[in-house]
């Protein structure tokens, strides 16, 4: 299984200029700005033309396995964002609070931001959310 996901990297890297390209100015900008770039939608910008160019690849191999497996990393990585909001409103209405911290990786920051305005909808405790590098 682990040569199976390494080969699906490879696949990827290998069949895209763009995405090799987007990678290192990623990695270049986390160098140069750290916190302050992997906060900003420069880098939200990044990690969303990745995940097109990671589809469309993929798509292209006709390779339905690997297709199937990247959709079903996405749906994952949904649920994932959707249990961290909904313990987060779970904590915040059996013990709440003025200020917290929540840490999350740069993938989930955009995800967590859409997510917030269906939470805010249908939750009665409203949290006052901040992002990092936003006022």
């Amino acid at each position: 299984m682990k040569n199976d996901l390494l080969s699906d990297a490879q696949i990827i890297w290998y069949n895209s200029k763009e995405y090799r390209e987007l990678w290192n100015e990623k990695l270049n900008r986390l160098k140069e700005s750290g916190y302050s770039f992997l906060n900003s939608d420069e880098c939200t910008k990044i990690i969303d033309r990745l995940n097109k160019i990671e589809e469309a690849v993929l798509t292209e191999t006709k390779n339905i396995n690997l297709l199937t497996e990247h959709k079903a990393e996405k749906l994952l990585h949904d649920k994932r964002e959707t249990e961290m909001l909904r313990c987060i409103y779970d904590i915040a209405t059996q013990h709440p609070f003025d200020k917290s911290v929540f840490i999350c990786g740069a993938e989930h920051r955009e995800g967590i931001r859409m997510k917030i305005k269906d939470f805010e909808k249908m939750e009665n405790n409203k949290i006052k959310w901040t992002f990092f590098n936003e006022t």
